[in-house]
């Protein structure tokens, strides 16, 4: 088990990997070619409709992912119930992102039809694309989970380095980009579960049941973990920060997020793994993982101080603030990182409700902390506000974590053959 672990955690991070750099040259390219004021509009108006896509997926989405393992034999069943669920998930996601258009268009001066249609756009490819990856989230179908997730970052690249050629300056061909690059990953995800699951049969009520009442504990997770995620956005257009900061922060953004792909792999891998497992083992592998993840937290800190300190002595404008920024986004990514893989230690024995109050408590310190702080110092702000929510948010998993698995404090602080362990992977790794 702790080899197949190690299997896929290796393929969650290569293709996390893949990610972070295809998303950065999005939207190193989409600031190059359009302009710093266009990419932070590109940033803004894709800020909604991750969040809407989450509240519309109600948690099916990895309820079914926990059920099709926990329960293979009843797989068929829902997936069906699934697939008759996203007609009711499609027509929600229409009515909140006309909702939400007014709000966005008066923030940031566009016109409210181009948002509302944008939006509902992006809304429904997200959430389509959210529903059938997540579903291939099991041990059996976890290889092609990846190449879903890779396909719309590089389908986006590509349609984006076409609409650059032509020179445009508007954000909406960059956007419906983003939009055909989710739908290429929704098609993909959607021929994976078709081939899996056969369509067999009539809808089960008592599947439907099942998945609806376990969808609605991870439903809470799910949603304030993406808030989570997009508040630094969101806030910043609430704030109505200058979209030339905007666009400068989307890119420091991209940089530091590719940090947190270590904890974020292996919390997808855990989840992928553990699903339905014994506390006993779940605990075991979550400890190991978090040990390491502390010490890796501390090594990007350590290198961020650095980093900033070397930058001040050659500059003190916009390169100083936005490195400044840079090294605190990359701690945050670490620390958030680290609670979600607590997080999913939860999910994987079926009780995400425990997740849930841990995310709870980070979005609304997250909220709270980004808007003070944004108001006060900008972009400083909000980045200062992230990484306080983050540290809050982990005490909070480590505290739930203890009391649910019933572990001792000191097995998920490092030790030295913690350090040792690392030390040598690298070497082995260098050697091959």
């Amino acid at each position: 088990m702790i080899h197949s672990l190690k299997r896929s955690f290796s393929e969650a991070l290569l293709s996390n990997v893949a990610i972070m750099g295809l998303n950065f040259l999005s939207v190193a390219l989409t600031s190059a070619s359009a302009g710093l004021e266009s990419r932070g509009a590109v940033t803004a108006l894709l800020g909604y409709p991750p969040l809407l896509a989450s509240i519309c997926c109600v948690g099916l989405h990895a309820s079914f992912a926990y059920l099709a393992q926990s329960i293979p034999e009843d797989a068929e069943d829902y997936f069906k119930c699934l697939l008759l669920s996203s007609v009711g998930m499609l027509v929600v996601a229409v009515v909140a992102s006309i909702a939400i258009s007014p709000y966005l268009a008066g923030k940031l001066a566009l016109d409210v039809a181009t948002v509302r249609n944008i939006t509902i756009l992006l809304t429904l490819c997200t959430l389509v694309s959210a529903i059938f990856s997540g579903a291939c989230q099991t041990n059996l179908t976890f290889s092609k989970f990846n190449i879903a997730r890779i396909l719309a970052p590089a389908c986006t690249i590509l349609l984006v380095a076409l609409v650059a050629v032509t020179g445009q300056k508007s954000p909406l061909p960059y956007l419906i980009c983003y939009a055909a690059g989710f739908g290429a990953s929704a098609i993909y995800a959607l021929f994976v579960c078709g081939k899996v699951y056969k369509l067999t049969g009539s809808v089960s009520k008592r599947s439907l049941r099942t998945l609806s009442a376990l969808g609605i504990r991870f439903w809470i997770s799910d949603v304030l973990n993406v808030l989570v995620w997009q508040v630094d956005k969101i806030v910043m257009i609430a704030l109505a920060l200058p979209l030339k900061d905007l666009g400068i922060y989307t890119i420091v953004s991209a940089i530091s997020r590719g940090i947190g792909q270590i904890p974020i792999s292996m919390a997808q891998a855990l989840l992928a793994k553990a699903m339905g497992s014994t506390k006993a083992a779940v605990a075991e592998k979550t400890s190991a993982s978090v040990r390491i993840i502390l010490i890796f937290t501390a090594l990007v800190a350590f290198s961020a101080t650095l980093g900033a300190m070397a930058v001040s002595i050659f500059n003190q404008g916009d390169i100083l603030k936005f490195s400044i920024v840079l090294g605190v986004l990359s701690v945050d990514a670490c620390v958030a990182g680290g609670s979600a893989l607590i997080s999913q230690a939860f999910s994987a024995i079926g009780e995400p409700q425990r997740g849930a109050i841990r995310q709870l408590v980070g979005a609304v310190c997250a909220t709270i902390f980004t808007y003070l702080f944004g108001g006060i110092w900008g972009v400083y702000g909000v980045a200062m506000g992230l990484l306080l929510a983050s540290f809050i948010k982990l005490a909070v998993a480590f505290w739930l974590f203890l009391s649910t698995f019933r572990v001792r404090g000191r097995d998920l602080l490092p030790a030295r053959n913690d350090l040792d362990s690392i030390v040598g992977a690298v070497k082995m790794r260098l050697a091959k």
